[in-house]
């Protein structure tokens, strides 16, 4: 940063006459310079000229409040002539306008996040021991750069994207209105067409592969919401030792989902804590508390065995495991964790429990380890979805996702790598 002569600064012209609001704003902002001097240094390009002179990049009102109280000289910032790092800071300086039209504001941000991605490329969570994430530019970034909420600046960049669409509503006044009227116009339009909405893909089938490369075959918005229950992370001595593919598509779970839509996940305690640290990386906004999926049928019995033994508990339903420890207790419930894309509202107009209590299935009935009861995953259709709505569930296993979308008339994607539960899922629909 140094000092430069304000007569030896060009400053390109604003464009028209200067309205009374741009005139009031650099009165005002006079002001507050000479009382607390110039917090910014402006940004200037060297036009490599002599005697020297300079472009002002960002900052041209500050130099006209400077000028207006005598100022002789400004603290400057020199720049390049980079397209891309003066964009940046044109938008940098645009946000700090004065009475800036809301849609005006998100397009800034969604502009911004896409220069720093197209930058830095697209943030991915850290692997195995290493201490920081691998390099990329996420929405967390965008927020701290530029001193907003990750939620702002999600739903900024939301809002862009259906401003883009519908320039109408740059007519709306204010951001909560759109916000609201951008939701009521998705859920109308989504629970009007049901079945009927249109979709770029064939519907109700059953992949066999990588979901990650399955994913990038669709186009983005694809899904109202995604409902999964993935493997289980690898861990040793309780430290994730390394993702395989499973933690990586979600970030293509993210690109597939429509704005404002919800991810449920059945997840164990450590997975609970790693998917809520790295999901925020892919654009998902985490919430603190799980659901809990309570398993009512599950009863302890004691038995009287001597203290010595293992007096625990017979569990009706469930086989302890190996190694586990005497003075345990059993877990009679499973977490769910829920995230978001955007800001969803529940289908219900009042909140929700966040405890679902369901049994489990009867080991005889069981068709794959981890399979969850269709009246648990029909209870979560219920509160993020319609009918018609097109469901996802890249970690198929069993298929009672699937069964729990067709009997409440959902519309579903599955993906599955596992050869063998893929045909037993497709036994299980009767398909070929």
């Amino acid at each position: 940063m140094k000092e430069l002569k304000i007569q030896h600064i060009q400053m390109q012209f604003l464009g028209g006459a200067e309205d009374t609001e741009v005139t009031r704003e650099i009165e005002e902002l006079s002001e507050s310079i000479r009382e607390r001097g110039l917090l910014h240094p402006l940004a200037v390009q060297d036009l490599n000229t002599t005697p020297p002179s300079y472009m002002v990049r960002a900052g041209r009102k500050r130099l006209r409040a400077c000028e207006m109280i005598g100022h002789m000289e400004v603290p400057c910032v020199i720049v390049s002539g980079d397209e891309k790092e003066l964009k940046l800071i044109q938008i940098e300086e645009n946000l700090r306008r004065y009475n800036l039209p809301w849609w005006e504001i998100c397009e800034y941000v969604a502009d911004w996040h896409a220069l720093r991605q197209e930058e830095k490329g697209i943030a991915e969570p850290k692997k195995g021991k290493a201490k920081r994430e691998r390099p990329g530019h996420s929405m967390r970034d965008t927020a701290a750069e530029l001193g907003k909420s990750l939620g702002f600046i999600s739903e900024a960049i939301a809002l862009d994207a259906a401003v883009k669409r519908d320039p109408v509503l740059r007519k709306i006044k204010d951001r909560d209105t759109a916000i609201r009227l951008v939701r009521s116009a998705a859920k109308r339009i989504e629970a009007e067409l049901g079945a009927e909405a249109p979709v770029e893909f064939a519907i109700n089938q059953v992949y066999n592969g990588s979901a990650t490369d399955i994913l990038k075959q669709f186009p983005h918005s694809s899904f109202n919401a995604c409902i999964t229950d993935p493997p289980w992370l690898k861990y040793v001595d309780e430290k994730l030792t390394r993702d395989d593919d499973t933690v990586p598509v979600f970030k293509e779970v993210y690109r597939v989902l429509k704005p404002d839509s919800f991810l449920y996940m059945f997840v164990g305690f450590e997975d609970f804590r790693s998917y809520s640290r790295r999901l925020p990386h892919f654009g998902f906004t985490v919430a603190k508390t799980p659901l809990f999926w309570v398993k009512k049928e599950l009863r302890v019995v004691f038995e009287g065995t001597p203290p010595v033994q293992d007096a625990r508990a017979k569990l009706h339903g469930v086989v302890i495991s190996k190694g586990a420890r005497a003075w345990e207790y059993s877990r009679d419930f499973e977490l769910i964790l829920l995230a978001v894309k955007g800001s969803p509202s529940l289908t219900h107009s009042t909140q929700q429990s966040s405890v679902l209590v369901y049994p489990p299935l009867p080991p005889v009935k069981l068709t794959h380890p981890h399979e969850k009861p269709i009246k648990a995953i029909q209870h979560i259709l219920r509160d993020c979805s319609h009918e018609g709505s097109v469901i996802l569930d890249p970690f198929a296993g069993s298929g009672a996702h699937v069964e729990a979308c067709e009997s409440l008339k959902r519309r579903w994607i599955a993906i599955e790598r596992d050869h063998t539960a893929y045909e037993g899922i497709k036994k299980r629909m009767g398909k070929k």
